[in-house]
């Protein structure tokens, strides 16, 4: 699926969109490196590719996944 940024977006808010839970940015950030040098550096228009919740375990209700997205929260902020 592909997500067209509006201006003013934010990778945690399409991640509350579409995952109900703005903590999984990172896998959004993750699968668009190729147009993306940072996580706030996102442009109005620029298609962003979300990735599949199922393939990437995004799932705000499972204490794994959550574990998971915060190991690489830590890792994109060093």
């Amino acid at each position: 699926m592909i997500h067209v940024l509006q201006k003013g977006e934010t990778l945690t808010q399409i991640a509350h969109q579409y995952y109900e839970d703005a903590r999984f940015w990172p896998y959004i950030f993750e699968v668009n490196r190729h147009q993306l040098s940072t996580p706030d550096k996102v442009l109005e228009d620029m298609p962003l590719y979300l990735p599949n919740p199922t393939f990437y375990d995004i799932d705000g209700n499972n204490s794994e996944s959550i574990e998971k997205v915060r190991m690489l929260i830590k890792k994109l902020m060093k």
